[in-house]
């Protein structure tokens, strides 16, 4: 039996690795409307040899009822084979072969009732086997047309042979009704290769988006890998890649009070400032690479709000005064669940963009208190952003205002960083802004159990003196120009000092100098 057949529309299907598949899913199709069928023609059948019960002998009824239920139930033999094999697309079409000779032996026992029980004296009788084949070659119409072929054999045997019988009869009104289903089969035929074409050309699609759709994942999921590769390295080597730019910060401090010259501290001071410019973009970039390969894992505690928000403010009140912006922060007492560190990063940001945005007025920072949360809000009296721009502020690179990429202005990262840590502490951050009036900045947090939690707070309990002269620090630290670069700074400072490389080198030198502990470590 051969593998293939014209059963399919090459210019539809193609021929190649769709052809199998678009097959297959015909053949599948085919088979999965068995079940009606099997319900349909024995109904039908059983009204055939009600009505001719009295026209044709009992015997040829039966015999004919006998043939017509055991071809059904060869089919569903073959129907229940279909599904507990279920074949492979490239074989698929010999079993379309083995349904076709069922629909054959099918259409056989129909064409032979339509031909045989035919009765002039009866004539009625008759109309209502055409009736009948007519309404079995519509019915299958969607089911059969799948493979055109198999839905051509109905017709072609069962209700074609009735046709002619009709028109040997030689009465006008009996010629009429066999030429009008001669063009009932040509119409039905024509509409059903259509049909075939159409559902080929529907199942084909589907493969085919299917494939695109398979393609695009694969993509897609190559780029996430790619993605996450770049920021699990920049996560990784962060302290590599910082360390040259605070090496260069701390040489620089050096050098400036080493220099006399005016000119020569400006040179310094820009060197400074490009290197801090440099450092924070660095940082900011770092930081949201953190934030995408998942290496920064929340600690949960009790942080008390009030003590966070004078940190912040002791933070970035100098640069709201150096704007000429008054700085207001409204005291709480309020504790939150979250994460102290990255909590304040997140108001920090807000704050530094307000500060950025804002010329004139001033920066609001406090916090309202709801039934079970606690809404900490950022507002200024900026510019203002777009409604059109709210969603894409916390967008990567995205900043209004800076066309020319002003570095000066940083990367636009500040926002996308408090989106990608509002995630991992499962806050919501929102902003309200009016143009030419300002914008507010805000992130809900849950309310604290100060009862159960532990409280979270920053600061030392040492106190330094305000003078360094004289005292003896202890430097600790795996990079060499690091720690050229503070034994430079320090000098400068009037401090003692001892640089170690690490712990067990630092324990050594204290004990070769003989001190017991130093000021600062």
């Amino acid at each position: 039996m051969p593998e293939s057949l014209p059963l399919i529309d090459t210019d539809v299907a193609g021929e190649g690795p769709f052809k199998a598949a678009v097959q297959g899913k015909m053949v599948r199709l085919l088979f999965e409307n068995v079940p009606s069928q099997l319900a349909t023609h024995p109904f039908l059948g059983g009204v055939v040899v009600y009505l001719f019960r009295d026209i044709r002998p009992h015997n040829e009824l039966i015999i004919w009822m006998v043939c017509l239920i055991g071809i059904l139930l060869f089919r569903f033999i073959l129907y229940q084979a279909y599904r507990k094999n279920l074949p492979p697309d490239e074989t698929a079409i010999r079993w379309a072969y083995l349904f076709a000779l069922t629909t054959v032996l099918i259409a056989l026992v129909w064409g032979y009732a339509g031909v045989f029980f035919f009765s002039l004296e009866y004539p009625a009788v008759s109309y209502v086997v055409l009736v009948i084949l007519a309404g079995i070659t519509a019915g299958s119409f969607i089911s059969h047309s799948l493979l055109f072929q198999i839905y051509f054999i109905f017709p072609l045997l069962a209700v074609i042979p009735l046709s002619f019988r009709y028109l040997l009869v030689g009465q006008p009104e009996y010629t009429l009704v066999g030429v009008i289903c001669l063009l009932f089969v040509v119409y039905i035929s024509l509409h059903a290769k259509r049909a075939h074409h159409y559902l080929q050309q529907a199942i084909s699609s589907e493969f085919h988006i299917k494939e695109m759709a398979e393609r695009l994942e694969d993509k897609r999921q190559e780029a996430e890998a790619s993605n996450r590769a770049k920021s699990r390295f920049l996560a990784a080597a962060s302290h590599d890649l910082r360390q040259p730019v605070h090496a260069i910060q701390l040489f620089s401090e050096a050098l400036k009070g080493r220099v006399a010259d005016d000119n020569q501290r400006k040179i310094v001071s820009s060197i400074q400032s490009a290197t801090q410019s440099l450092d924070n973009l660095f940082g900011n970039l770092l930081d949201l690479s953190k934030v995408d390969a998942n290496a920064i894992h929340p600690d949960f505690k009790n942080v008390d709000l009030g003590d966070m928000l004078r940190r912040v403010q002791d933070q970035f009140e100098p640069i709201a005064w150096s704007k000429g912006l008054d700085y207001r922060s409204v005291d709480t007492s309020v504790y939150v669940w979250s994460d102290p560190a990255l909590l304040e990063r997140i108001v920090g940001n807000y704050v530094a963009n307000a500060l950025k945005y804002t010329e004139k007025g001033a920066i609001l920072v406090g916090c309202r208190r709801r039934e079970k949360t606690v809404c900490i809000q950022v507002i200024d009296t900026g510019k203002g952003i777009p409604n059109d721009k709210l969603a894409k502020i916390f967008e990567e690179f995205y900043q209004i205002g800076n066309p020319e990429r002003d570095r000066s202005k940083g990367l636009g990262l500040g926002l996308a960083i408090v989106r990608g840590l509002a995630k991992l502490l499962d806050a919501e951050v929102k902003v309200d802004s009016v143009v030419g009036r300002g914008s507010c900045f805000s992130i809900e947090l849950p309310v604290a159990n100060v009862k159960t939690g532990t409280i979270e707070r920053n600061g030392s309990d040492l106190e330094l003196s305000s003078s360094l002269d004289k005292k003896l620090i202890l430097v600790i630290d795996d990079d060499i120009t690091i720690r050229v670069a503070m034994a430079h700074l320090l000098d400068d400072w009037g401090c003692r000092n001892i640089i170690a490389g690490s712990a067990k080198e630092a324990e050594r030198l204290i004990d070769e100098a003989g001190l017991v502990r130093p000021d600062l470590l």
